[in-house]
């Protein structure tokens, strides 16, 4: 491990805890005291959308991040007080990949008007189900979405991208 300013940089020669080079032993003397504290930290999948979260030690983000990617500490991450957040981030919070940090999904800009879906977010998933059954999703990649049901019934269509907060309606078709 070596410092460069603030920042701490793990080298490639430095055995995480649990591999061959350590026996799976842990030893507080071989060890920078600022990476046995836990900080907050957030999963992500690629395109953003959290999928995980909790407190461990800096050293293990890392650990992680250089052997499997997609986490993120996130020391500065409000969620109150307490060891985990009263609500799942994967629904409020996202990964903005391109600045590297952790932020509060913005209300959905899509609309309904009739059976025509509006500002959808580029590219987002649509999910379509009529109850009981599962949801069908769709991949999409267009501002408007003009819906059709080839039967009768009631359907709640969710519309979901990792920067926004999901917006869901209910549809009636007459079929």
């Amino acid at each position: 491990m070596e410092e460069t300013g603030t920042a701490l940089v793990l080298r490639e020669d430095t055995a995480p805890v649990g591999t061959e080079a350590t026996n799976g032993h842990f030893s507080r003397e071989d060890t920078d005291p600022r990476l046995l504290g836990s900080v907050r930290f957030v999963r992500h999948h690629p395109d953003g959308t959290v999928h995980g979260w909790g407190m461990m030690s800096f050293g293990a983000i890392q650990i992680e991040r250089v052997h499997s990617g997609g986490i993120l500490a996130a020391p500065d991450l409000d969620w109150g007080p307490g060891f985990m957040p009263a609500e799942d981030l994967g629904t409020t919070h996202y990964v903005d990949l391109d600045a590297r940090v952790v932020r509060e999904k913005r209300p959905s800009p899509v609309t309904l008007d009739g059976l025509t879906l509006s500002g959808l977010p580029m590219p987002c998933q649509v999910a379509i189900m009529i109850p009981p059954d599962l949801p069908t999703v769709y991949a999409w990649d267009a501002p408007v979405l003009d819906l059709e049901f080839e039967h009768p019934g009631t359907y709640t269509v969710t519309v979901r991208a990792p920067a926004y907060r999901d917006a869901v309606f209910t549809v009636t078709a007459d079929g």
